[in-house]
């Protein structure tokens, strides 16, 4: 087997992986039975390239697809909005810090430059001229 039919092999089995969302444990079983399935094709038909495997085993996506039709739905992992919740968590707190950030610079940036005034009040005298 060659180092980029193996290099290839990885990264099929990582798209299928990546497709898969359940239960780790579960993921992990069906991955490494896969590889011991692929395994058994390559040594009994010498393919020369991740096209013949995939010929014979599918696309990743529909790979993943039909493991997940086949499995029992409760198996599927609900963390995965967790994840997202997460994710716009971290996203919006960015986009806060990165409005504020920009505020008081261009806060800092018009007082330095004086086109705002500090104190926006501003005292007028009259002063009546004797006579």
């Amino acid at each position: 087997m060659t180092k980029q039919l193996l290099f290839d092999l990885d990264s099929y089995y990582n798209e299928i992986s990546n497709a898969i969302i359940c239960k780790t444990k579960i993921k992990t079983e069906f991955i490494t039975d896969l590889k011991e399935k692929v395994a058994e094709f390559i040594e009994e038909n010498q393919p020369t390239s991740v096209d013949d495997i995939i010929v014979h085993f599918g696309q990743p996506e529909e790979i993943a697809r039909n493991f997940l039709e086949a499995i029992d739905p409760s198996h599927i992992r609900k963390s995965m909005n967790w994840k997202k919740v997460l994710l716009t968590g971290i996203i919006l707190a960015i986009l806060m810090l990165a409005i504020y950030l920009t505020i008081s610079f261009l806060d800092g940036h018009k007082i330095a430059t004086g086109y705002a005034a500090e104190n926006p009040f501003i005292e007028y005298t009259i002063e009546e001229n004797g006579g």
